[in-house]
C-alpha cells in the first residue's frame, strides 16, 4: 500500500513559498546579512524581491517595500545592509543586485574574498618581517648592552 504524501507550503508576503524562503534564509545567514534580531526574516524578503527584479533594472525602498508588504523603513534599512555587504549597487535612490542571480553573486563575493585574502597574507608578510627586523633589533641592542 503506498504513502500519501501532503507538503503543505505557506505563502510569503512577497508570493513565494516558504520553502523557496528557507534557502534565501540560509544563504542571507551564511552571507552574514541575516541578523538575530530579524526574527521575521524580513532581510530575506527584501532579497527575493531584488533577485527578483533588481537584476532586471534598479529598485527604489517604495517599489521593495510594495513588492514584500514591508515598512518602507524596513526596506531601507535592508537595502543599506546589503550594500555595505556588496551584495547591492546603488543608483541613484536606487539599488541593483550586483549579479544576474545568486549563484553569479556568490562567486563574485568568493572572488571578492580571495582577493582580499590575498592583500591580507601581503599585509602579514610585511608585519611579520616588520616585526622580524624589530626583534633582531632588540636582540642586537641586548648583546651590545651586555658588553
Amino acid at each position: 500500500m503506498g504513502q500519501l504524501v501532503v507538503k503543505i507550503t505557506r505563502r510569503t508576503a512577497a508570493g513565494g513559498a516558504a520553502g523557496d524562503n528557507d534557502e534565501i534564509i540560509q544563504l542571507c545567514r551564511m552571507m552574514r546579512i541575516m541578523s538575530e534580531r530579524d526574527t521575521e526574516a524580513t532581510v530575506a524578503e527584501v532579497m527575493r524581491a531584488l533577485l527578483r527584479q533588481a537584476a532586471e533594472k534598479p529598485v527604489g525602498s517604495t517599489e521593495v517595500s510594495r513588492i514584500t508588504h514591508l515598512n518602507r523603513i524596513t526596506c531601507i534599512h535592508h537595502l543599506k545592509r546589503l550594500e555595505v555587504a556588496g551584495v547591492v549597487q546603488r543608483e541613484g535612490v536606487k539599488y541593483r543586485l550586483r549579479s544576474a542571480n545568486a549563484e553569479e553573486l556568490v562567486n563574485e563575493m568568493r572572488r571578492d574574498t580571495l582577493r582580499m585574502f590575498t592583500e591580507m597574507n601581503t599585509l602579514a608578510r610585511d608585519i611579520d618581517e616588520d616585526f622580524a627586523l624589530r626583534k633582531r633589533r632588540m636582540l642586537y641592542v641586548r648583546r651590545e648592552e651586555r658588553r
